[in-house]
């Protein structure tokens, strides 16, 4: 098996009958949590920026599970089955991923090397 096996098959067996979105829900109050005042009562687009810089964290990935220190960015997991259509509890889940999985979701790409 090879790297890049071995990367998609641990997101799979994670998030199997799921769809990973990768960035902040606009207008999720529990994405901005760190926003303060009128910004944490009413977040806007442009608030968007801020959770798509990541923060470096020694935990594991939640989408491969890699525990390799590195930014984590904010992505949520949704239930495949009610993707495109209005919510309930419990169908999206919030994440934090590694730049690979940020990569790979948001555009496909594997990375160079992965264990």
């Amino acid at each position: 098996m090879t790297a890049s096996d071995k990367f998609t098959h641990a997101i799979s067996e994670r998030w199997q009958g799921y769809v990973i979105d990768p960035g902040a829900c606009r207008g999720c109050k529990e994405c901005y949590s760190w926003l303060e005042g009128e910004a944490l009562e009413n977040p806007t687009e442009r608030d968007t920026s801020i959770a798509e810089d990541g923060s470096f964290s020694r935990y594991p990935c939640d989408s491969c599970g890699s525990t390799l220190g590195g930014n984590r960015h904010h992505a949520h997991a949704i239930l495949a089955s009610s993707f495109g259509k209005p919510t309930k509890p419990g169908d999206i889940t919030h994440i934090e991923v590694c730049s690979d999985c940020l990569m790979y979701h948001a555009n496909g790409d594997l990375p160079d090397s992965w264990e």
